[in-house]
């Protein structure tokens, strides 16, 4: 996948990508692309929950950095204070040619507009605008709440409201 480096920190739109997944605090959600929408162990999931998914990865398409660190600007002490590795949550974006991009998400800015983010593999780190990592989160914590008998008996998984209270 390649950088891009006006628009956006991948170039990877959500049609082309195969699966996803997202790690956070020790547990991995992989979400996989299927049909037009998005699925979670075989289950499909809601379309507001799939909208969520979509827009997470429009804004790593079209979401500038506000400021990129070079390597000077950083060391491994600074790394770990951002929360960067280990990241806050991890998204891996795995494309349908089998190319893979991995974006660390680690503690918003001081001023709490923007987030360190690390496109693993690239020499900087970014400060991105903080929306971008809030949009996975949702989409982590919603696609979390599918239950377990849903995604294993393959039915299709209703988020909403009325399930929201019954828990």
């Amino acid at each position: 996948l390649e950088h891009l480096t006006g628009d956006g920190i991948i170039a990877l739109p959500a049609e082309q990508v195969a699966h996803v997944d997202i790690v956070a605090s020790g547990k991995t959600v992989r979400l996989d692309h299927t049909g037009g929408s998005w699925a979670i162990g075989g289950a499909m999931l809601d379309p507001g929950i799939a909208k969520h998914i979509d827009t997470a990865i429009r804004f790593l398409n079209v979401s500038s950095p506000r400021r990129s660190l070079q390597p000077g600007e950083y060391d491994a002490a600074k790394i770990a204070e951002f929360r960067l590795d280990p990241p806050k949550l991890l998204v891996s974006l795995v494309a349908r040619d089998g190319k893979a991009s991995s974006i660390a998400f680690g503690e918003p800015t001081p001023a709490e507009n923007s987030q360190f983010v690390h496109l693993l593999g690239q020499p900087t780190i970014a400060l991105l605008s903080r929306y971008v990592g809030v949009e996975w989160q949702m989409a982590l914590d919603l696609a979390e709440r599918v239950p377990a008998a849903a995604v294993n008996g393959k039915e299709r998984p209703k988020i909403g409201r009325a399930s929201c209270r019954e828990r």
